[in-house]
């Protein structure tokens, strides 16, 4: 499985996590130190990442890849929850996380340092692949639910992307839901997809919005305004709204 929007729209995507969402965690997590009489440390701190409606991994891998690339200062070390209510998206997530593990340890197993500790460290990044469904109470599956509560620490970052328009606004409220629950104080929640503002959007976005109806009444375009509220009493506060590539909006959340 394979998702040509997703391949389009990764790198743009990514410049806003490099730019805007990870030197936000990083200040976060630098207030805290000084908050505790510490010095920040060079090598950064672990980073837990859910991602909702990864689809079939195309984002999943190439922002682990991305990361595996920073410098060491971004994370000490990745751990990403890439979940998925769709079956067939789900094995080919796994089958993306499995590719991408394989070849990470296959370049670490050719490095010259014969050290067994060395032969791990080409990639910081750890998996999880979930079957999540979202509702208005938050994650509908009980396991799943379990799972992310018995997390050795909260989440700092939660991605959605293209979800919000393409399921029922009960979707997008357990999203928030989730996010008060999960997010650590200062975690960031980042949706991307196309939003109307002030009741309206682009002809294009109009013309989406009534196609995705036709499909499922329950589907289409949000408003901006009612997505942002809906963050307000979850506690989330919308730092930034940044424009994105055909007519698509970057929504960062922080939670306070």
């Amino acid at each position: 499985m394979d998702s040509p929007s997703a391949h389009r729209n990764k790198d743009p995507i990514w410049s806003v996590l490099q730019t805007s969402v990870l030197p936000l965690l990083l200040l976060q997590d630098e207030q805290q130190e000084e908050g505790r009489g510490n010095e920040s440390s060079s090598n950064g701190s672990p980073l837990t990442v859910l991602e909702v409606a990864a689809g079939c991994g195309v984002h999943t891998t190439y922002f682990t890849s991305k990361l595996d690339e920073e410098s060491s200062n971004v994370a000490s070390s990745v751990h990403w929850i890439a979940t998925d209510p769709d079956p067939p998206s789900l094995e080919s997530l796994r089958e993306r996380v499995r590719d991408y593990q394989a070849v990470a340890t296959t370049t670490c197993s050719n490095c010259a340092a014969p050290d067994s500790a060395d032969v791990t460290a080409k990639s910081k990044c750890t998996f999880q692949v979930l079957p999540m469904t979202l509702g208005n109470d938050g994650i509908v599956q009980d396991d799943v639910r379990q799972v992310i509560h018995n997390l050795q620490q909260s989440l700092n970052l939660m991605i959605c992307i293209n979800m919000i328009h393409i399921s029922p606004w009960s979707a997008t409220v357990g999203l928030f839901q989730v996010a008060k629950e999960h997010l650590c104080h200062g975690g960031i929640l980042m949706t991307y997809g196309p939003y109307k503002q002030n009741g309206t959007a682009v002809p294009s976005n109009l013309a989406f919005d009534e196609s995705l109806k036709a499909r499922n009444p329950e589907w289409g375009v949000r408003d901006l305004e009612a997505v942002q509220e809906l963050g307000s009493v979850n506690g989330m506060v919308l730092r930034h709204t940044i424009e994105m590539p055909a007519n698509n909006l970057c929504l960062i959340f922080q939670k306070e």
